[in-house]
């Protein structure tokens, strides 16, 4: 079982919750998920979207458990589980508690992990820069017996939510979050509660209470909806101190680009000004009614453009930039001499801990289509002039041997015992597979290459080594004491060998018809059982 701490709010020494869930719902150990959230909002959910909906095509098992207390859950993330048609049930129990846990299980054939703490699906509850948060991440395997306890303890502890016994566990359809909304526990994102600090969660409990309350702050609610609309106008206005601060935050963004090497600032940045000026960057580019209270807008976008600013989807730039370190990542693997042979296009190979096999999959996959994305299409056709045809990579013996004879006879430096290991893995256990021409050619390659002749039969590990137990036994310069049996050092790499006869009985019969009377009589002075 291994343990590990997971933190955000405070600093950065800890990994996230989100940075878990997005690598978790990736990781293809697992299959299955049962997620419990207290709190859920579309804004938590988003922080690892791509990765769930990409686990929905492969998982068997996606269900989530959501609490459903006043304005603790929005309406845009149950709307979105509702419409990518994700297993979700709801805790709403109309009294005085509420479903509360924060627990995210991922499970597969042989891995499990749990990740158990106070983290809701808000972006507040996830992201480095939200609320203080602590959980703990408990990885093990089906062999591990703490690790099976804590699960069972889970279960039969849930069992009555997992199952949906419990009267307050409901499946969630169109017609039961039409009736949350009309009941005011699920409202507009915008309106909810900070991670469920409700007046329901605090004060006022109770059916009766909860409708109360809703009709006491209707006139609040409508308030607040006109201080955020206004808000939200100011927020994309040309100010004077977003003028005069404009190169400052510049230069900001040319020291965040130099450090990190990248020019899309994340939303998590610890600098909220710095993204939220780089937000504006595109908001403002894209706006041509601003054009004549803004006269230095021009003058902005050709420095930024001169600074290499993206003013496209910053998710795709995304996309792109993790192609990119996959392409450097197989750029390394393939010009490496010891692994270009063993690179798999299937999801099991990894190359220094990296899944590169997963990534080589969803490649061959995309290319398959019948209409292929551009992008993955010249992936496909780089991978290809770097001397790997993922079409063509398969399985079949012939390739994997034309691989190894391309390898030996490219390879400016080979090391004979490197090539001889990966002939025992690669080539000999599948040699009755090859036809006899492609034999030769591995045969000539391998005598050119370090002028030996090159041997197909496997070692006989059992091979008769009588007439060597005999030689020793003789001579008396090795063995002066003239003993079958002597110590190591005399006996070398025979010794092993008259050891194990001189212990098992079977083994020792299958030779004895090999001495004459005179020397039996000789090893069992010595105590052969003979």
């Amino acid at each position: 079982m291994k343990l590990e701490l997971l933190g955000n709010g405070l600093n950065s020494r800890l990994r996230t919750t989100e940075y878990y869930l997005r690598k978790s719902f990736s990781d293809n150990n697992y299959d299955s998920f049962i997620g419990f959230s207290a709190f859920t909002k579309k804004n938590g959910i988003n922080l690892f979207l791509d990765e769930l909906l990409d686990a929905k095509k492969r998982f068997k098992s996606i269900k989530f458990y959501l609490g459903v207390a006043e304005k603790g859950t929005s309406k845009e993330a149950l709307q979105f589980l509702l419409d990518n048609e994700i297993d979700t049930w709801t805790f709403c129990s109309f009294s005085d508690y509420i479903f509360h846990p924060k627990i995210y299980f991922f499970y597969g054939k042989t891995e499990r992990r749990m990740i158990i703490g106070s983290s809701n699906l808000t972006k507040k509850g996830l992201s480095i820069n939200g609320n203080i948060e602590a959980s703990l991440k408990v990885d093990y395997s089906m062999s591990d017996a703490g690790g099976l306890m804590l699960e069972k303890q889970y279960f039969d502890y849930f069992d009555e939510i997992i199952s949906a016994t419990n009267e307050n566990v409901k499946p969630l359809t169109s017609e039961l979050l039409a009736e949350f909304i009309k009941e005011g526990f699920v409202v507009d994102e915008y309106k909810t509660f900070e991670d469920g600090h409700s007046y329901y969660h605090s004060k006022g409990r109770g059916k009766n209470k909860n409708r109360a309350k809703i009709e006491e702050f209707q006139e609040k609610e409508t308030n607040e909806e006109k201080s955020t609309a206004k808000r939200k106008e100011i927020e994309f206005n040309v100010t004077d101190h977003y003028l005069k601060s404009w190169e400052a935050m510049f230069q900001l963004f040319i020291n965040f680009k130099n450090e990190k090497g990248t020019i899309t600032v994340p939303s998590n940045h610890s600098s909220r000004a710095l993204y939220r000026w780089y937000r504006l960057q595109k908001i403002f580019y894209l706006d041509k009614s601003i054009d004549s209270i803004y006269p230095q807008k021009y003058e902005h976008i050709q420095r930024l453009k001169d600074a290499g600013f993206y003013f496209g989807d910053a998710h795709k730039l995304l996309q792109q930039n993790k192609e990119d370190e996959w392409m450097d990542i197989f750029l390394e693997a393939i010009t490496d001499p010891l692994e270009k042979d063993r690179i798999g296009i299937n999801h099991r190979y990894r190359y220094d801990g990296n899944r590169l096999g997963t990534w080589l999959v969803s490649i061959s996959q995309e290319i398959r289509k019948e209409n292929p994305k551009q992008r993955k299409i010249e992936i496909y056709e780089r991978i290809k002039a770097l001397g790997l045809d993922i079409n063509t990579r398969t399985k079949d013996p012939r390739n994997t041997a034309q691989r190894f004879i391309d390898g030996l006879l490219n390879d400016n430096s080979p090391v004979k015992v490197e090539y001889q290991n990966k002939f025992n893995k690669l080539i000999f256990p599948k040699a009755d597979k090859l036809p006899e021409e492609m034999k030769i050619k591995i045969s000539e390659a391998w005598e050119l290459r370090f002028n030996e002749e090159k041997k197909w039969e496997k070692k006989n590990k059992n091979k008769d080594r009588t007439d060597d137990w005999k030689s020793f036994r003789y001579d008396t310069f090795l063995n002066p004491e003239m003993k079958w049996l002597s110590s190591k050092n005399k006996m070398g790499s025979l010794y092993s060998w008259v050891s194990k006869r001189h212990k098992d009985k079977e083994s020792m019969e299958l030779i004895v018809d090999k001495f004459n009377e005179t020397e039996i009589i000789e090893l069992r002075n010595e105590g052969f059982i003979v």
